[in-house]
């Protein structure tokens, strides 16, 4: 999340724990604080869509991507079998290919389309399963496409806390500041 005054980053990786129970108490803490989001971006955990109602819940596109390929790998054994044409139905290149293409445009109705598509022959992909899941999150997926104020990512963010947290473990915390007048 970002501030919407500063942009920079509110909330990621505060908690050890991801349940329901610690977004809740997020949720609670930012509320108190009188900050409330008007987007989340999240990897599309269903704790985060009881956070905030009223509130934009985007899916990072990118992880929704990198969710084909784990798709992908658990359904068939082999490269081969992830990527065979299959020359009866109208997919022109591999399955793979296919899914991850549905989300690369600006254009909203694109992205209907290609899904519209992939769900014709999904039985025959063997990714009927796969279209599901993505038309039960598309209405959070498609906040972003197109968009110039919402991001299709949340990669900044995580690179912004992994970046502090190695710093924090190198230094070692930070030094407390004097109480000034003090000798």
């Amino acid at each position: 999340m970002l501030d919407k005054e500063t942009g920079l980053p509110v909330l990621s990786s505060l908690l050890t724990s991801l349940s329901g129970s610690a977004t809740k108490f997020i949720a609670l803490k930012l509320k108190a604080i009188g900050k409330i989001p008007t987007v989340i971006i999240t990897d599309g955990l269903p704790a985060y869509q009881k956070m905030f109602k009223g509130v934009i819940h985007q899916v990072c596109i990118f992880h929704h991507q990198q969710g084909i390929s784990r798709f992908l790998r658990e359904r068939f054994q082999t490269k081969e079998e992830q990527q065979k044409p299959i020359a009866e139905i109208s997919v022109t290149d591999n399955p793979a290919r296919e899914m991850k293409k549905v989300f690369q445009t600006n254009d909203k109705r694109t992205v209907k389309r290609r899904l519209q598509k992939l769900e014709k022959e999904a039985q025959d992909l063997g990714i009927a399963d796969w279209v599901k899941q993505t038309k039960q999150k598309l209405s959070n997926l498609l906040n972003a496409v197109g968009s110039r104020r919402i991001p299709r990512t949340n990669n900044a963010i995580e690179r912004f806390f992994r970046q502090f947290n190695r710093f924090y473990k190198t230094k070692c915390g930070f030094f407390p500041l004097q109480a000034q007048g003090t000798s």
